[in-house]
């Protein structure tokens, strides 16, 4: 058992490489944990109108449906191509989330999810 505080404070300190990132997410697309207090008042359906994308707002219904996903997309932070990958968070109706840029890592798609799968 954890606080959301101390998820918090461990989102906001894990990176992978220089720009990776993890968030969680709550079953109705609000941020429980986000490294960047911009986005932490918004949902994840905010950023997708946003940037006007209707392939994230599609990738966000699955992550809250607590599918697991693969999601390639120009990321709104770095400004790179990237992968969001996700799973549930078992015993709980969140997931968590990584956001990997795809020049740091040279991995193909399917390598890298199996590479980054979390154990259910």
């Amino acid at each position: 058992n954890q606080s959301i505080e101390h998820l918090q404070h461990i989102i906001e300190t894990l990176f992978l490489d220089r720009t990776g990132y993890w968030f969680i997410l709550a079953e109705n697309g609000s941020f429980l944990a986000y490294p960047q207090a911009k986005y932490r008042t918004k949902t994840i359906f905010d950023i997708a109108t946003d940037l006007s994308n209707s392939s994230l707002t599609a990738a966000a219904k699955d992550i809250i449906a607590g599918k697991s996903i693969m999601f390639e997309y120009h990321n709104e932070i770095t400004g790179a191509w990237s992968w969001m990958i996700s799973d549930q968070i078992h015993g709980t109706p969140w997931s968590i989330v990584g956001v990997f840029d795809q020049g740091e890592l040279d991995l193909d798609k399917n390598k890298l999810r199996h590479f980054l799968e979390l154990p259910s």
